[in-house]
């Protein structure tokens, strides 16, 4: 059976590391796959237009509708597709301001190149920022194909996160809670064998009006049993670092985050061997059609992990590092990590003999009360400690840092700032850098009265030590103005 596999702008601007490993999955077990990226052909057709005008920001929503500060440019108006409280699917539009209203992506285009592979499924994989685009298109698709059964999977369209909402608007026939694999395999063999979908666990439907979930699918026990993502439908040289190549060794989180939905969503962590990992390194290297050009003109490949942590298993990873540094592969590699105070001096110095050059360090807070309130289990202490001997390692500590979490008195804020104006010595960058958002699904959501939080009828919230949201906006103001008075490198994404 053709599945079209399809990533939607905006996510990023290197190849689709979930539609690849579902590829590898589905045609490892007999069925067709090929992977759509449109997010990087809109990318592509973006800086090209802004070439030729040169004139930065003139179309496509500001300079880089791939930042932070673009966001809500690609925010979906859920009042306007809400089918059950009187929305029109039909009607499928960004919020009010978005310049995709006036200047609209080119929704037939990419109807037109997946119609073309003339599939049976067409499945989307969402994230925040793609979910309107993919609205569009799947919409688009089935006006045109009645007959193709669009599926909707990602942590976006979760149960617990806008599954609801995806289902509501009566495009998707199946929403995907959790691991798509074997979902995604199941659904398959059952429209082959003209088999009943209903009943599949893992899926959500729309029944009689009303979104109906079906039992949750067990975890993949064994990650490393996976075969290798499939990257062969991306054309290397559209994309703008072609030696950048996602993976992912691990999924979920050994912290529980009250802010965070990792946990919520993956359940528990896991994790591959390290043999799996620098074997998956290994294999990537090796089929990639731009080798022979890795060492010449500057050029490295570097893997980007896309786990929620590289050290969520301290031993695994120093022996990840000890085979990477023995194995032939001359590569860089980079990720997201916990402050863990067992990084010590050897297991740092480790790193960066593997090529490990960065890692992007949740801190959040530089109040020990705060931390404690958020569910980390470090001290802030041990968090210098760690970036310190990060910077002597030689390698780069990019720190994300959350202004006005709900138990945040203005006192805890001003530990942030003395925190970071402390080891700014240390650190690379500030990136991230943010007011608190609800989240769906975190433990803040589901208890707000926990950390003091009284959520509004429009979505807004606010608490006795942050106030509201113009509040810490304030706050972030001042957070911006001090670390550029500071000197310390961050991305500056706060209001004027």
């Amino acid at each position: 059976m053709r599945i079209a596999m399809v990533q939607c702008p905006a996510w990023g601007a290197l190849p689709p590391l979930g539609p690849a490993a579902l590829k590898a999955y589905v045609e490892e077990r007999g069925h067709e796959m090929q992977c759509f990226d449109f997010n990087i052909s809109f990318y592509n057709a973006h800086l090209k237009v802004k070439q030729e005008l040169e004139l930065t920001g003139s179309s496509y929503g500001g300079p880089d509708p791939w930042g932070a500060d673009s966001y809500g440019q690609w925010a979906l108006d859920y009042d306007r597709v809400d089918t059950a409280h009187g929305g029109d699917a039909s009607d499928i539009g960004f919020e009010k301001g978005s310049v995709y209203n006036d200047d609209p992506l080119p929704i037939e285009e990419w109807a037109d190149e997946v119609l073309a592979y003339n599939p049976r499924i067409v499945g989307f994989t969402l994230y925040l920022t793609t979910f309107p685009a993919s609205l569009l298109l799947a919409r688009e698709i089935k006006r045109r194909d009645p007959s193709v059964l669009i599926v909707f999977g990602g942590p976006n369209v979760a149960q617990d996160r806008e599954g609801d909402h995806a289902l509501r608007t009566g495009i998707p026939d199946i929403v995907v809670h959790g691991e798509g694999e074997e979902t995604l395999l199941e659904i398959a063999n059952a429209l082959e064998g003209m088999r009943d979908l209903s009943e599949l666990s893992g899926i959500g439907l729309f029944i009689n009006g009303m979104p109906v979930w079906n039992e949750p699918r067990p975890l993949i026990p064994k990650i490393d049993s996976l075969p290798f993502p499939d990257f062969g439908d991306f054309s290397w040289s559209d994309y703008p670092n072609p030696f950048l190549v996602p993976i992912m060794a691990s999924r979920g989180c050994v912290l529980a985050c009250a802010f965070c939905y990792e946990t919520v969503y993956w359940k528990r962590f896991r994790t591959q061997s390290p043999e799996r990992i620098v074997a998956e390194i290994e294999h990537q290297v090796a089929l990639h059609p731009m080798k022979e050009l890795s060492g010449t003109d500057g050029n490295k490949f570097y893997f980007m992990f896309g786990d929620s942590l590289v050290n969520g298993h301290i031993k695994g990873l120093g022996r990840t590092c000890d085979l990477l540094i023995k194995s032939e592969v001359d590569i860089g590699w980079g990720g997201q990590a916990r402050m863990d105070k067992r990084m010590d001096k050897e297991l740092c110095e480790k790193l960066s003999a593997s090529g490990c050059t960065g890692l992007a360090f949740g801190l959040e807070s530089g109040s020990q009360r705060v931390l404690e309130s958020m569910g980390k289990h470090y001290s802030i202490d041990d968090a210098e400690g760690v970036i310190r001997r990060f910077y002597d390692a030689g390698m780069s500590a990019t720190i994300n840092v959350m202004v006005g979490f709900p138990t945040e008195t203005f006192r805890d804020f001003l530990d942030t700032v003395i925190f970071l104006t402390k080891t700014r010595k240390w650190i690379y960058a500030v990136s991230n850098v943010t007011t608190t958002q609800v989240a769906l699904g975190s433990e803040l959501h589901l208890f707000p009265e926990k950390f003091g939080v009284t959520v509004r009828n429009d979505g807004s919230w606010e608490s006795p030590e942050t106030g509201n949201e113009q509040d810490r906006q304030r706050r972030l103001r001042l957070l911006h103005r001090w670390m550029k008075l500071m000197r310390i490198p961050h991305q500056n994404i706060a209001p004027d």
